[in-house]
């Protein structure tokens, strides 16, 4: 009997890990730099944008390209955001530049994380009131690093880690996974 316990409760485990990985491609990413600015802009989240950027990029203002990006939220009473500020003295020579997740609400602005990355992406997880938002970084011509963030438990968190990586005939695998904690 004791086994049998054993294996159910391996089965649901392994079933839990399955459904927090996602299976990722290069192709699932967005470049930040061609996606679709958001609409609107709250006048808070402006201002924000613009403290911020004078802390950060204060020595090429004037050069910086910023890119606001809505995450569509199942969960109608906040916004999320990807922000990137694009100059050269905020992006490194792989082209990766420093994006930062936003969360709005009616209680304020709150910074969830800051990485280094290239794209983004995002897939809607059962039951959360946002979806999973993932970047991506160039790491080397075979290896790009991936970092995801999801909404559980009331609070964000870096929920996935991993890479996608290529062979020397050029294939593909991913190896995304629950962030260790």
């Amino acid at each position: 009997m004791r086994t049998r316990v054993a294996w159910v409760v391996a089965a649901f485990s392994m079933t839990l890990v399955a459904q927090m990985q996602p299976k990722l491609s290069l192709r699932s990413f967005t470049h930040i730099a061609d996606a679709a600015p958001a609409a609107a802009l709250s006048n808070r989240l402006r201002q924000w944008l613009t403290a911020d950027l004078r802390r950060r990029a204060h020595a090429c203002a004037a050069q910086v390209q910023t890119t606001v990006i809505e995450i569509p939220p199942a969960n109608k009473s906040g916004h999320v955001y990807v922000v990137s500020h694009r100059a050269p003295c905020t992006c490194g020579a792989t082209g990766n530049c420093t994006v930062t997740l936003l969360e709005e609400t009616p209680g304020g602005i709150r910074l969830i994380a800051r990485v280094d990355a290239w794209g983004y992406s995002f897939a809607q997880r059962t039951n959360a009131p946002y979806p999973d938002i993932f970047f991506s970084a160039h790491m080397s011509s075979r290896e790009t690093a991936v970092s995801g963030y999801g909404y559980a438990g009331g609070r964000w968190a870096n929920l996935y880690c991993g890479s996608i990586t290529f062979d020397d005939a050029g294939h593909e695998a991913d190896d995304i996974h629950e962030c260790p904690r």
